[in-house]
């Protein structure tokens, strides 16, 4: 990908040219594309996708196979999305605030109270938990589930899902080392109004009125017979006058948020982050929003939760559906191809002894007596063992995938003799481990994303 960035420590700015900056956006997400694929055919494999394609079937004269996804994806998301959650939710508070100086009157520690009265307000947020079960499915399926701050205000944060998050190739799976990152949104059009409707104070946070108007104005469809747009005035009395039944006419205007670090300087060592947005669909002649510097850090807008940390590189963190689709995906054709084998070894086979027997095909049922028309001949088939391979070969794929995704569906063995308190305190023992490992490296994370919470959340400035 082309380096649009300045490499001058002199520049106002590392991104000045909103053309340019467009260009970035749309070099990622063509990058992007490859992997967007394998999270399609991921949600389709978890939601219920058949392994065969209903239309090639029909058109190759085979609609009779059996075509069924046994929906093992699901139970193993469902597994790996329940442990996450009961960690997060199942804690007497979702984060202990310590402080420097507290109370020596343990009774009336300050640390408590603060604790106490920060969590009550996480769980009046009815809309937290919900959220945070968004950020785990996305990593628990894809391997991240990145949270996004919108303002600089807002103690409150929202998901967004892995395809929407833009990073460029090479770049660490550690979001301290980022450099650039990008988010794409959709807006309806009373949506983008609402941000600019104040024009003096959406000015001084950043919005490019104009730019903002203009996008509005391209989303709208042209009116039959006329060639040529109005005036703005006609489009702001009209999402005046009925916001939702006018946006719901429109396009949708895909706006992008970028981030990039600028460098260092005196008053940020590590490099501050300025937050702009791009009309992708736009000539990219402006930007829609651009506030210099707005963030301190990247702690301050952007928190992706990582199930683990690759090879080192965003791009190599997976999680568990792209590590079980290939199995899965075989298993399910696997089980199709048994149970149509089955009910071939099952089924009665006639053969005809000349060509005319085949017009007099008719069975009659005659009470507990069945006639068979003459000229036909009951084939003996044989189906002991026919399916025992196909069984061996499922049980080698369920014993692969219980070894691959053991941290997200551990199970205790039941065959053979009963076990003894030692090996069961071991076998206890091992799976804590993994379990802690997993835990640690989540509640690492969430500390972070409650830290930002915190400081935004006690903000003298906020009411």
């Amino acid at each position: 990908m082309k380096n649009y960035l300045d490499k001058s420590p002199t520049a106002e700015s590392r991104l000045t040219d909103p053309e340019e900056v467009q260009n970035m956006v749309m070099n990622m997400a063509r990058a992007d594309e490859a992997r967007s694929t394998v999270r399609a055919k991921v949600k389709g494999l978890v939601d219920g996708n058949p392994p065969y394609s209903k239309s090639e079937l029909k058109k190759n004269a085979q609609s009779y196979r059996c075509n069924v996804n046994f929906r093992e994806a699901e139970s193993f998301l469902s597994m790996g999305l329940s442990a996450f959650y009961d960690v997060f939710s199942e804690v007497p508070q979702y984060a202990t605030v310590d402080i420097e100086h507290d109370n020596p009157n343990t009774d009336e520690s300050y640390s408590k109270i603060i604790t106490e009265e920060f969590d009550r307000m996480q769980k009046k947020d009815t809309n937290f938990d919900y959220l945070m079960q968004l950020s785990q499915h996305e990593m628990v399926l894809y391997g991240y589930g990145p949270m996004v701050f919108e303002d600089t205000l807002d103690w409150r944060c929202k998901p967004i899902r892995c395809g929407d998050l833009l990073i460029p190739e090479k770049t660490k799976s550690n979001v301290n080392e980022w450099v650039i990152a990008a988010v794409r949104s959709v807006y309806q059009v009373h949506e983008l109004y609402g941000f600019i409707k104040n024009e003096e104070a959406a000015t001084a946070a950043g919005w490019n009125i104009s730019a903002v108007r203009q996008a509005i104005m391209d989303s709208v469809p042209e009116e039959e017979g006329s060639h040529s747009k109005r005036r703005w005035e006609y489009y702001q009395q009209a999402i005046r006058n009925n916001d939702l039944s006018y946006s719901s006419e429109c396009d949708v205007i895909r706006a992008t948020h970028v981030y990039y670090r600028e460098f260092p300087d005196a008053d940020n060592p590590q490099g501050a982050i300025t937050h702009c947005m791009i009309d992708e669909r736009g000539d990219g002649s402006q930007f829609l929003f651009r506030n210099l510097k707005q963030f301190k850090g990247w702690e301050e807008c952007i928190h992706c939760l990582y199930y683990d940390k690759g090879d080192g590189q965003h791009h190599s963190v997976k999680g568990m559906g792209v590590k079980m689709f290939s199995a899965l995906e075989l298993k399910n054709r696997l089980k199709c191809s048994l149970i149509d084998a089955a009910v071939a070894r099952t089924a009665i086979h006639f053969q005809p002894q000349n060509p005319s027997d085949l017009n007099r095909t008719s069975i009659v049922q005659m009470g507990p007596y069945t006639v068979i028309p003459p000229g036909m001949q009951i084939q003996q088939t044989n189906s002991a063992g026919v399916l025992d391979a196909p069984l061996k070969v499922e049980e080698a794929l369920e014993g692969t995938l219980q070894a691959g995704l053991s941290q997200y569906r551990q199970r205790l063995e039941k065959d053979g003799n009963p076990r003894t308190a030692t090996e069961i305190e071991a076998l206890v023992a091992q799976q804590s481990i993994l379990g802690k490992t997993q835990l640690n490296r989540y509640y690492n994370q969430l500390d972070a994303l409650f830290t930002e919470r915190y400081r935004r959340a006690i903000n003298p400035d906020l009411t």
